[in-house]
Formats: C-alpha cells, structure tokens, sequence
C-alpha cells in the first residue's frame, strides 16, 4: 500500500513539474488575459537588516482583539475626535466602529451599493466588483476614504453619501492606495498608485513580476489639476507628509524602502506643469535605504513615523527574493496557477458550480493563493524617529499581514490588516 502510495505521489509530483515547466513555451495569445512578464531583478540584502532586536510588544500582554471574525482586511483606520473608528474592509464597505459600545459595528457605506447582493460580507475575492477603500483619513473633521480603482472620495459620516474628489485616471490601468493632504495648500493631495499594470484583484502578480509603475500623484482638488511626481516606484504604498521637515513620505514596498520628497520642490514644479504632465526638476531620496521587510501604509506622528510591516525578514532573503534572479520560474509558477484557476472556473461554470471549487479557482487566478502558502504570525512596525534618525522595531508572534499602525494620542497602537479578521488594540 505504502509503495502505490509513494507511486502515486512521486508521478503525481513529476507531472505538475512537467506541466509548470511547459506553459512558459505555450504563446502569448493563449493568455492576454494575463500578460505577466517577471523581469530579473537583484534581491534586496534583506541579510543586511536582520532584525537583532526582535521582540513580540505588539503581541505580548494583552492585545485586544477587536471585532474578532466579524470583519475582514481592515486595512487602515481613521481615528474620529469623538473616539470613533472608521476602516475600509476587504468586502467594499466603510464602517464605523464605536469603542464606547463595545466596538459596535455600523456600516456607513459602500463603494458600489448597487451590487450589495453581490458583494458578500467578509469576501475578498470580489473586489473588482465590489471595490475596496484601501485608506480612511480625516481632514478638518472630515472623512476621505481612497478606493483602489476609482480615486478619493470625501464621505458623510452620517448619511454615508460619498462626493468625488479625483483625480481623473491618467492611465487605463492603475492601483489608488493612500493619500495626505499637503499641510501649506490643503487643496493639494498627494496620491500614491501602485501600479499601473495590474489593479487590486492581481495585484499579487505585480510582485512576481517585480515591475516597477508605481506613481505619487499630486492633485488639485479646487482646479481638478493633476500631475505625475513619479511614476518608476517599485509598488508606491502608503504615503504621509512630514510637516515640520516639509517633506512627503512614500513606502515602496518592492523596494522595501521610505522614499522622501520635498514638498516645496514639488509645489513650485507643480505650478508650471501640464495636467497630466509630469513634474520637472523634482528629486527623492532614500530616506531609509532598506527596511527588514516590506513596507506598507506609514503615518507620522509628530517626530515619530511608523511604518508597518505586514512580511518581516527575520532570517534575510526568502524564497520569493532568491527566484528574484529566475524570472521563467515566476512566469511558470505564475501561467501555472492562473491557468488551472481557468480550468477549474470552467468547470465550476459547466459542469459543478460548487461555492468551494468558486473560491478555489478565484484564489488561484488572482495570486491569493500565495498569501495562504507565505502566511505567518509575525509582521512588526518601524518606529522610525525623522528627527534623530533612530529606530525601533516592534515585533508581533501572534498575527501577521499588519498594514497600517496609528496612535491614538494615549499610548495605543491600533493595527490595520488587509488580510485578517480583526483590528488589534495594543498598549505600547
């Protein structure tokens, strides 16, 4: 029995091989509805930046777990000054949470309410539908919310009506992420895109690719006037502006680097531009050359910027940095699993609509599946000083994906997630 089994199993194995190895020689026709091309690329010296400090305060003591299995990927939250919370979650809605009941849930709104049917609660594998607000954030008592697709919006709170703010796209593909407002013009938003070939649903495939259309925008909010600042970052991600040093804050997370901008520079380049054009004469620099992860939302606080990140890099480069160098290995993997999502979509479409075998052939065909093989319980923040330029990590061995860390003025930390079922309380 043991040897029919090993029989079964070792073919078994030879034939995904086989079958891995071969859809890289298949034409480029047979999928433009995937054009995936990795480029190679030399991997970050994440070995450089192991953390030798590691500790678990983001998880030690007792982290409150906030709406625990109620809500999926709160991946940022925006602190309210009457204490309310406010979070964007995977399924497409903006809800409130109040802290002073119990965290008692209110769904404020939707990105697209039309297809509320469609778009079920806690599902991440709708939101080329359902849309996403990837970041929330007030500005004069007021609450913006940015989805990944069709731009900001500023949102009444109380009747959920949501009023666009832009920009209007500069490209047929791109990733909204995060947003600031300029803290001199406050007419002046700066705006973060992802990428420019792939949107939220792929956007896992941007990291096999390694590609680097990533954007900061600058936009106009009283003339619509909008501008290109950059638009080479390797997955441009959160962004937040440093007043008291003028300067804008980007996280690339391919990168696994802050990038930091001056905002006098931009202001002056952005007054003669086209719009739609791009800026001239405008520079960045490494603010920190490399981060023991990747980098996702950041927010400044003071002196104090802290950065999330949702992957650490405890033992140097991983798998994924080592193929960096096998770009035809990614192309494989990547043609692999997105070409037995297609079969099995057929099949479910055909022959067995099953809601398992739905959720199976949506996780492969969009990379998802990927998060589920690299998860882990371990992601930190940065705690990042801009005015020494010192740093602490703060690390957590119960939870991982952490994509957003924001102080609540008394000590707290609260921890978004664009992957897991809470929000996370934690004294620090």
């Amino acid at each position: 029995m043991f040897t029919f089994l090993f029989n079964v199993l070792s073919r078994s194995v030879v034939v995904v091989l086989v079958a891995m190895l071969s859809v890289n020689y298949i034409p480029d026709s047979m999928f433009q509805d995937f054009p995936l091309e990795p480029r190679q690329v030399v991997p970050n010296d994440y070995d450089s930046v192991i953390p030798q400090n590691w500790n678990t305060k983001l998880s030690s003591g007792k982290p409150e777990y906030i709406q625990l299995n109620n809500i999926l990927g709160p991946e940022s939250i925006a602190i309210a000054k009457n204490g309310l919370l406010y979070t964007g979650l995977a399924d497409g809605r903006l809800v409130e949470l109040d802290p002073s009941n119990k965290y008692k849930l209110r769904t404020v709104a939707r990105v697209n309410p039309h297809l509320k049917n469609k778009c079920p609660d806690n599902s991440a594998l709708r939101c080329d539908e359902c849309g996403r607000f990837l970041q929330v954030r007030f500005n004069n008592d007021t609450l913006y919310a940015i989805e990944a697709a069709t731009g900001l919006y500023k949102v009444d709170t109380k009747s959920g009506v949501k009023a666009p703010v832009g920009p209007k796209s500069l490209s047929k593909v791109h990733l909204y992420n995060s947003f600031a407002f300029d803290p001199v013009e406050p007419n002046l938003i700066y705006i973060t895109v992802s990428s420019t070939r792939w949107n939220l649903l792929y956007i896992v495939w941007s990291l096999f690719e390694q590609e680097s259309t990533g954007q900061l925008l600058v936009l106009d909010t009283k003339t619509g006037k909008r501008a290109i600042v950059f638009d080479d970052m390797r997955m441009a991600n959160g962004v937040d502006v440093d007043a008291k040093r003028d300067q804008v804050l980007v996280s690339e997370t391919l990168g696994s680097k802050i990038t930091s901008v001056s905002m006098k520079d931009i202001r002056a380049a952005f007054k003669v531009a086209t719009d739609g054009g791009k800026l001239k004469g405008v520079e960045r620099k490494a603010l920190i050359p490399l981060v023991p992860g990747s980098p996702d939302n950041v927010i400044v606080e003071g002196d104090i910027a802290y950065v999330a990140l949702p992957f650490v890099k405890l033992n140097g480069k991983d798998f994924m940095d080592h193929l960096g160098s096998m770009p035809n290995v990614r192309k494989a993997i990547g043609r692999f699993m997105f070409g037995t999502g297609k079969l099995l979509e057929y099949v479910c479409k055909n022959f067995y609509p099953h809601p398992l075998l739905e959720t199976a052939y949506r996780e492969l065909k969009c990379g998802h599946t990927n998060y589920r093989i690299i998860q882990n319980d371990k992601s930190a923040v940065l705690k990042y000083n801009l005015a020494t330029g010192s740093s602490e990590l703060l690390g957590s061995d119960l939870f991982g994906f952490i994509s957003e860390a924001v102080p609540d003025g008394k000590g707290n930390l609260y921890l978004g997630s664009f992957r897991s079922p809470f929000i996370v309380k934690q004294k620090i």
